[in-house]
């Protein structure tokens, strides 16, 4: 599989670069696929370059030095992950790992540097991509120190519900959103239970 410009075209981060950047990215970026459950990248390890999901959805998570896995977020397709060469960090800050069966498109770090210096449009590019990840550390952060797991929970309900007839659908077991929300599983499914019996959700 290679990748066109056509795919680029599909990712937000990259959709409204001129048709020249997209020609550059697309002989650069190497396809890559993964089966759910296999990491793509491991915690304090070379980072390899920046990853773009084509299809599927990739779970990035954080060891503790308890030994304890954080789920950080949940990131989609059309969207870009791994963007550690934007800020000159030779390691992975965290881990990465095929929620679905995924897709993914990756441009090297020796690429990365090189278009930098010469692509005024991708470096544009790249400056939001830096915005969209302080802005996920600054929320992921508050959502941790001062939010109590009720309404941590309650917001990945919201924010990882699909359309779906006749009501929005999450897709996530207690497991999963134990987490994401850095809780017991036991928990989760007691908060569940409350909101079901309260009328808000209907559990399957």
């Amino acid at each position: 599989m290679s990748v066109s410009v056509a795919d680029l075209e599909t990712i937000k981060a990259l959709s409204h670069l001129p048709q020249t950047s997209l020609v550059k990215l697309a002989g650069l970026m190497i396809p890559q696929t993964y089966a759910p459950g296999e990491l793509i990248f491991i915690e304090d390890e070379p980072t390899e370059g920046m990853w773009f999901i084509f299809e599927g959805q990739v779970k990035v998570m954080k060891e503790s030095s308890l030994g304890r896995i954080q789920a950080l977020c949940l990131v989609d397709k059309k969207r870009c992950f791994g963007s550690c060469p934007l800020f000159t960090r030779p390691m992975n800050p965290a881990s990465a790992q095929a929620h679905t069966d995924v897709t993914l498109f990756i441009l090297p770090t020796s690429a990365v540097t090189q278009l930098v210096g010469r692509d005024p449009a991708l470096v544009r590019v790249l400056l939001e991509i830096y915005g969209e990840y302080i802005t996920l550390l600054s929320c992921l952060s508050e959502k941790l120190g001062a939010w109590r797991v009720a309404g941590r929970l309650n917001d990945a309900l919201l924010n990882y519900a699909v359309p779906h007839d006749p009501y929005p659908m999450v897709r996530l077991t207690h497991e999963q959103l134990a987490e994401l929300v850095g809780t017991a599983r036991e928990v989760v499914s007691r908060h569940l239970l409350q909101l079901e019996q309260q009328g808000l959700i209907l559990m399957e």
